[in-house]
């Protein structure tokens, strides 16, 4: 920043008040620097809460895993722990026939009961979703398919766009980048 002082008077600043302004400057910046700290570590305690809250998830879910269920509803325990950990509105766990070449979707989350029974009876056709796999849209082990893109995976996965957020998670920011969440992109 700058402190710019104007007078009429040439040389009209004292050695005091000259003194007094840098000495009023010295502070400015040390209360700048702090609170971009505090802001900073208020984040960081932000982000370690959320991922104890998801490791505390995740071992939920290993508890909630259970031999006496069938993998399809182990598999919609997941998918109700994926939207309750991560924040996502919408979950859909889907697996792939090689031979038959398609996606049977096999649980699903944040969907109307209607929408429900209808992805368990359909399948999508593996070539109209895999062209979403692209390397450059691969962030670790997932992929991070754009908004512009969303509403035509929505369609080749048989999924309705009726809740109007665009399979977002809650809270995301508006934000455009290849790797950063934006609103209306699909993971």
């Amino acid at each position: 920043g700058a402190i710019s002082l104007y007078s009429d008077t040439p040389r009209a600043l004292s050695a005091n008040a000259v003194e007094y302004v840098q000495a009023l400057s010295s502070q400015a910046t040390i209360a700048v620097t702090n609170a971009t700290r505090h802001a900073e570590q208020v984040e960081r305690s932000d982000l370690l809460r959320r991922r104890a809250d998801q490791l505390t998830q995740l071992f939920e879910l290993g508890r909630m895993f259970r031999s006496d269920q069938s993998l399809d509803e182990n598999l919609n325990s997941v998918a109700r722990a994926i939207s309750d950990s991560v924040g996502f509105n919408q979950v859909v766990i889907s697996i792939l026939d090689p031979v038959q070449k398609v996606l049977h979707h096999t649980a699903a989350y944040g969907f109307p009961d209607s929408v429900m029974r209808r992805l368990g009876t359909q399948a999508s056709a593996w070539e109209a979703v895999e062209k979403f796999f692209h390397d450059d849209w691969r962030t670790s082990g997932t992929y991070l398919v754009q908004s512009a893109h969303s509403g035509e995976l929505f369609t080749a996965l048989g999924l309705p766009r009726g809740n109007g957020n665009g399979g977002k998670a809650s809270g995301s920011a508006n934000v455009h980048s290849e790797h950063i969440w934006s609103s209306g992109n699909l993971l």
